[in-house]
């Protein structure tokens, strides 16, 4: 089966039975999705550190990690999201000492601009790139805001 009948497959699945699509995307659909990714995202390569803000849904933070393969990476979660964390590791197979992790309060934007800015401490901001793809409007403001002041590159992953 190639991409496009996989897609397929899946939306036909999403519209039964959210969880058998959800199974299907991961078992069958997703590590076509990274290489694809991944294969059109070589400038992304030139990051070393990466943050990346964790919402409801893993698959940008992967996607992003797979792209950038960066040495650090944070992770600005809150007590709902903390969990998606595992599902991350399990498929980036990032080690302890590559993570960071800064829970925050989801409502409010100074708490995710302080997390960034300790991180990005003693780093140069041209090796940082700021993925906001996930989390609540208000963590997406505060890094936004965390980005321009400190002069860090921010991406977006728009569809997946």
């Amino acid at each position: 089966m190639d991409f496009q009948e996989k897609v397929e497959k899946w939306k036909q699945l999403h519209q039964t039975s959210k969880e058998t699509a959800e199974k299907f995307y991961y078992d069958e659909l997703f590590e076509d999705v990274i290489e694809r990714f991944v294969s059109k995202s070589e400038a992304l390569r030139k990051y070393r550190f990466l943050i990346s803000l964790v919402g409801l849904s893993p698959q940008p933070v992967i996607l992003f990690i797979k792209a950038v393969n960066p040495e650090k990476v944070l992770f600005i979660c809150s007590e709902e999201t903390e969990k998606y964390l595992d599902i991350i590791q399990q498929w980036t197979k990032l080690t302890l000492a590559q993570v960071t992790k800064e829970l925050v309060d989801s409502s409010d934007p100074t708490d995710v601009y302080k997390s960034i800015k300790k991180f990005c401490t003693s780093k140069n901001p041209k090796e940082i790139l700021l993925d906001f793809t996930g989390g609540k409007k208000s963590m997406v403001g505060g890094a936004a805001m965390a980005g321009n002041l400190l002069g860090i590159d921010t991406g977006y992953v728009d569809y997946i």
